[in-house]
Protein backbone atom coordinates (compact mmCIF):
# COMPACT_ATOMS: atom_id res chain seq x y z
CA UNK A 1 0.00 0.00 0.00
CA UNK A 2 1.36 3.28 -1.23
CA UNK A 3 2.44 5.84 1.85
CA UNK A 4 1.59 9.30 0.65
CA UNK A 5 3.04 12.13 3.28
CA UNK A 6 0.41 14.91 4.47
CA UNK A 7 2.86 17.30 4.25
CA UNK A 8 3.66 17.23 1.10
CA UNK A 9 2.61 18.85 -1.40
CA UNK A 10 -0.55 18.40 -3.38
CA UNK A 11 1.09 18.77 -7.00
CA UNK A 12 4.03 15.88 -5.92
CA UNK A 13 1.46 13.68 -4.68
CA UNK A 14 -1.03 13.90 -7.96
CA UNK A 15 2.58 13.47 -9.90
CA UNK A 16 3.53 10.35 -8.10
CA UNK A 17 0.10 9.30 -7.62
CA UNK A 18 -2.11 10.11 -10.55
CA UNK A 19 -5.13 8.70 -9.21
CA UNK A 20 -5.54 10.95 -6.09
CA UNK A 21 -6.41 13.78 -8.30
CA UNK A 22 -9.50 11.61 -8.25
CA UNK A 23 -10.04 10.94 -4.79
CA UNK A 24 -9.57 15.07 -4.33
CA UNK A 25 -12.33 15.73 -6.53
CA UNK A 26 -14.20 12.91 -4.59
CA UNK A 27 -13.74 15.20 -1.20
CA UNK A 28 -14.62 17.79 -2.90
CA UNK A 29 -11.07 19.87 -4.31
CA UNK A 30 -13.01 20.40 -7.61
CA UNK A 31 -10.44 23.08 -8.74
CA UNK A 32 -7.79 20.35 -8.59
CA UNK A 33 -8.75 19.40 -12.06
CA UNK A 34 -7.45 22.69 -13.66
CA UNK A 35 -3.78 22.48 -14.88
CA UNK A 36 -3.14 25.72 -13.67
CA UNK A 37 -4.02 25.09 -10.12
CA UNK A 38 -2.74 22.20 -9.77
CA UNK A 39 0.56 23.71 -11.23
CA UNK A 40 0.06 27.03 -8.89
CA UNK A 41 -1.34 26.55 -5.97
CA UNK A 42 -0.59 23.13 -5.62
CA UNK A 43 3.27 23.47 -5.77
CA UNK A 44 2.30 25.07 -2.27
CA UNK A 45 -0.64 24.03 -0.89
CA UNK A 46 0.10 20.51 1.38
CA UNK A 47 -2.29 18.61 1.86
CA UNK A 48 -2.74 18.93 5.36
CA UNK A 49 -2.95 22.28 4.72
CA UNK A 50 -5.93 21.74 1.90
CA UNK A 51 -7.98 19.58 3.98
CA UNK A 52 -7.33 21.84 7.45
CA UNK A 53 -9.01 24.45 5.19
CA UNK A 54 -11.85 22.84 3.45
CA UNK A 55 -12.48 21.71 7.28
CA UNK A 56 -12.37 18.10 6.55
CA UNK A 57 -12.33 15.29 8.99
CA UNK A 58 -8.52 13.80 8.36
CA UNK A 59 -10.08 10.27 9.68
CA UNK A 60 -12.84 10.21 7.33
CA UNK A 61 -10.09 11.41 4.58
CA UNK A 62 -7.98 7.98 5.87
CA UNK A 63 -10.64 6.12 5.11
CA UNK A 64 -11.71 7.59 2.21
CA UNK A 65 -7.51 7.39 0.75
CA UNK A 66 -7.50 3.58 2.27
CA UNK A 67 -10.31 2.34 0.16
CA UNK A 68 -8.11 3.59 -2.49
CA UNK A 69 -5.27 1.43 -1.21
CA UNK A 70 -3.09 4.46 -0.17
CA UNK A 71 -2.24 5.30 3.71
CA UNK A 72 -1.62 8.89 4.81
CA UNK A 73 1.19 9.62 7.10
CA UNK A 74 1.62 12.98 8.81
CA UNK A 75 5.00 13.16 9.26
CA UNK A 76 4.65 15.99 11.84
CA UNK A 77 2.28 14.11 14.61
Amino acid sequence: MPVIQMHDTVYNIVKTYPLVKDIMVELGFSKITKKVVLESVGRVMTLHKGLQMHHQDIAMVRTIFAKYNFTLEDNHE
